[in-house]
């Protein structure tokens, strides 16, 4: 058209259609304003008609021509409604076009009136008969208006003609399946195949036939056929991957979504590649493929959340901490990253920054209310580790309040020998005994509070007192490696029933081997008895266990200065005298031991590097750790425990 008017040589005819084009515009517009059916479009000028009263053919056409740029416009608006206005006027003034038929059909179908769809592409049909594109497009409104037996009448012609047209084969099956007629579907899908033996589409639809009967190894045995005809046959490739992670080949489904993901970038296959990964725990394959769905797009959180925890399965703890940063930085207010950031940064022993991470949790927040108890337990944690003393009493306020409410005897009894510990925490004996003692007033039989009672009363000194309580717990548990370590080191370490202290202290020991505190009392025990020889030996073995134990290491020279190794004695007198005892009256004991040898045995502190004891050639125990184990690996045994004592 546009060809038609730069051709016109005449500059008046030219200036003359610009004219038609404004008074089109000019009417268009009073149109659309109008209510209801458009209004038709009334003579522009008496030029524009021809004797009766009908649009000249130069005008149609310019008026035509005006209408379908109109017509665009308002589709790349999304002026839907006007569009079809447009349409219809156009319908009104080219009755013969089925192009504006169809246009008209394709818009009310899109609009969800099918029925108006269908009323228009029949007249379209009408005008061409034989156009099988266009049957098409009737057979498939037909069918989305669930008119399927008609819609299939129209495909059935169409692939008389054609028998290999993909698109109407495909409506077509696609109407058997969900009829359920699926033989029928395959004869259909037969046909095509005789008609195009090449034909990877025919191979594909007759595989997904036979998926949806169930027929899985069938299905595969065509998607395969599709493949091998075109390789880069993405759908059938898709679907193969799919079967073959359900027939439980996940190697090769593995190696199509790689493909998929290689081939195509979509970060569908390598969010499914990464997934299927993650179930088979091949986390190096997971791990690259979320890592490639972020390339794609940073921002993805559930790429991020999938890429942490393939970091923390597989111990990647700096990765842990990077990737736990970047949730944070999508999302500030995710508190669940955030409370695991702050784990993570525990772990790492940067309790400071982890504390920092705690408090930035919106403490009006529901996940805050949610996981109180977790965020309340690992700040009091924390705090108790830096010692920042000053900081708990709100806390175990903000718990002493809480814990009265709670009615779950699990997180009660939890939260009652969180308060004891951060009590103990600040020597604020008499308030952890007041609250353990109630404690146990609710759950008198519970051995974890009991034994806690025992530490309190330890503390206290009121051994004869802890001792009940431990063999309160004896009495119910024979087995409580902590109770009867607690018992035989306080006997030992009171002088009494010695004989019974080592009795329980070596039971102890059958239960917890290795256990650097059992082997520390069962030296105490040995020491008490004047058996200074077996006590070195069990010292030893807890020292090399726990070598920075304020006990292990006075014990270890409490033993020496018997066997008149005076200096050995003295290197690890002046190592405990830089750590912190559990009384700080037992230091003031301990400086006197180190003053006694200073003044029996001047000459042992002349040099300075008893200031910095272990330099490499005062004793066996200045060799390196490794040396040490080699040479005392025959006395004793290597196995670990958890303290008990």
């Amino acid at each position: 058209m546009l060809k038609t008017l730069l051709s016109l040589q005449n500059v008046g005819r030219i200036m003359g259609l610009a004219l038609l084009l404004s008074c089109a515009a000019q009417n268009d517009s009073k149109t659309e304003a109008s209510a209801g059916l458009p209004a038709p479009i009334k003579p522009l000028n008496h030029v524009s008609f021809n004797g009766d009263g009908t649009y000249s053919s130069a005008t149609r056409q310019v008026t035509l021509t005006y209408s379908f740029l109109k017509y665009y416009e308002l589709k790349r608006i999304s002026k839907h409604a006007e569009a079809r206005g447009v349409l219809i006027r156009m319908a009104q003034l080219d009755q013969g076009s089925p192009k504006i038929l169809r246009l008209l059909s394709e818009e009310f179908a899109g609009a969800g009136d099918y029925a108006r769809a269908l009323a228009y592409i029949a007249q379209a049909q009408k005008l061409e008969p034989d156009n099988n594109e266009l049957l098409l497009e009737y057979a498939t409104y037909l069918q989305a208006s669930k008119q399927s037996s008609e819609a299939l009448l129209l495909l059935q012609n169409i692939l008389k003609d054609e028998p290999a047209n993909e698109d109407a084969l495909s409506l077509a099956v696609n109407i058997d399946v969900s009829r359920d007629d699926f033989w029928v579907a395959i004869r259909r899908i037969d046909a095509a195949i005789k008609e195009n033996p090449k034909s990877e589409f025919a191979y594909f639809k007759k595989g997904r036939v036979y998926s949806d009967m169930g027929k899985l190894k069938e299905a595969e045995k065509y998607f395969q056929k599709a493949l091998n005809i075109e390789p880069s046959y993405y759908q059938a490739m898709t679907f193969l991957a799919l079967i073959s992670e359900e027939l439980g080949d996940v190697e090769k489904a593995l190696t199509l979504y790689a493909r998929l993901a290689v081939e195509t970038n979509n970060v569908i296959y390598h969010r499914k590649l990464g997934q299927l990964a993650i179930a088979h725990e091949k986390y190096d394959i997971a791990q690259k493929a979320f890592e490639n769905v972020l390339q794609n797009d940073p921002t993805d959180i559930v790429a991020h959340n999938k890429l942490l925890g393939i970091y923390m399965k597989t111990d990647k703890w700096n990765s842990v901490e990077e990737s736990l940063k970047q949730i944070l930085s999508i999302e500030p207010k995710n508190s669940w990253a955030r409370v695991n950031y702050a784990l993570t940064l525990e772990g790492r022993n940067r309790l400071s920054e982890s504390l920092e991470q705690l408090d930035k949790i919106d403490s009006e927040s529901d996940f805050y209310k949610e996981h109180w108890l977790k965020i309340t337990r690992s700040k009091l944690r924390m705090l108790s580790a830096l010692n920042r003393n000053e900081d708990l009493p709100p806390l175990l306020k903000e718990i002493s309040i809480f814990v009265k409410d709670q009615n779950d005897p699990e997180v009660k009894i939890g939260l009652y020998k969180a308060l004891v510990r951060a009590q103990l925490s600040l020597s604020d004996y008499s308030e952890a005994s007041t609250v353990i003692q109630e404690a146990i007033d609710k759950f008198p039989t519970d051995n974890s509070l009991l034994f806690l009672q025992g530490m309190v009363f330890e503390k206290q000194k009121k051994f004869n007192e802890g001792i009940a309580v431990m063999n309160q717990i004896i009495e119910q548990d024979p087995k409580h490696a902590g109770a009867l370590n607690y018992v035989g080191y306080t006997w030992a370490d009171l002088g009494q029933n010695l004989p019974k202290a080592e009795e329980y202290v070596k039971k102890a020991l059958e239960l917890q081997p290795g256990d650097p505190f059992i082997l520390d009392s069962l030296g105490w025990v040995f020491y008490r008895q004047g058996r200074y020889d077996e006590a070195y030996e069990s010292l030893v073995s807890s020292f090399l266990k726990a070598p920075n134990e304020f006990v292990v290491l006075t014990h270890l020279g409490d033993v020496l200065v018997k066997l008149d190794r005076v200096s050995e004695a003295r290197d690890y007198y002046v190592r405990a005298s830089q750590l912190k005892p559990d009384h700080p009256e037992d230091l003031q004991v301990l400086q006197q031991k180190i003053a006694k040898i200073k003044t029996e045995s001047p000459e042992l502190f002349l040099s300075a590097e008893i200031e910095n004891p272990c330099m490499g050639k005062f004793n066996v125990r200045c060799m390196s750790h490794n040396e040490q184990l080699r040479y005392f690996e025959d006395s004793q045994g290597r196995a670990t425990a958890s303290s008990s004592r």
